[in-house]
């Protein structure tokens, strides 16, 4: 079993998860102006994914440069990881490739810590990603505790490119 293997009532079966959707987290968020050439860039870039219409296309050519100029602005010690393996408990079924991740890695050579999962969602439908992503913040939970850097809040977002579900945090044995 890996990350894309768990359906949603399974995660919450087997990780004794509650789940509570009724409060929004990020609506107290900083709004943020994209630049001009990037912009520019990104509108031709998102044209030619969504014309291509493949998952691949809208992770390289959207979400990506979206992700790297998130990862610029931030002053934060933060780095940021693309399709790197995360297996902190394989046999619970644990395992498998991040999408993304943003982590609080003092290397960008080694995870440490990672606090954001991003997870590409399958079939343009942002829904299907939220399974994927919440199996990886429980992951990304069990990585921090046994490195002993345990993180109080795991923060996970399902996308498609041109839409985005930011509403995912895992507190403990809740997810948000």
């Amino acid at each position: 079993m890996a990350y894309g293997d768990f359906s949603l009532s399974l995660l919450l079966q087997k990780f004794n998860l509650q789940l509570e959707t009724s409060q929004d987290y990020f609506v107290r968020s900083a709004s943020v102006t994209l630049e001009g050439a990037f912009l520019a860039r990104l509108k031709c870039h998102a044209a030619l994914a969504v014309a291509i219409s493949t998952e691949k296309a809208r992770s390289e050519f959207i979400i990506a440069p979206l992700l790297l100029e998130v990862f610029e602005r931030t002053d934060q010690p933060v780095r940021f990881f693309s399709g790197v393996e995360l297996n902190p408990a394989p046999k619970l079924g644990l395992c498998g490739f991040c999408d993304f991740l943003y982590s609080l890695s003092s290397s960008q050579m080694l995870i440490t810590a990672p606090f954001v999962a991003i997870v590409t969602a399958k079939n343009d439908n942002v829904q299907s990603g939220f399974s994927r992503c919440i199996s990886q913040m429980i992951a990304a939970q069990l990585f921090n505790e046994r490195d002993g850097k345990p993180i109080k809040t795991i923060y996970g977002v399902s996308t498609t490119g041109t839409r985005w579900s930011f509403f995912m945090c895992l507190v403990g044995q809740t997810v948000l």
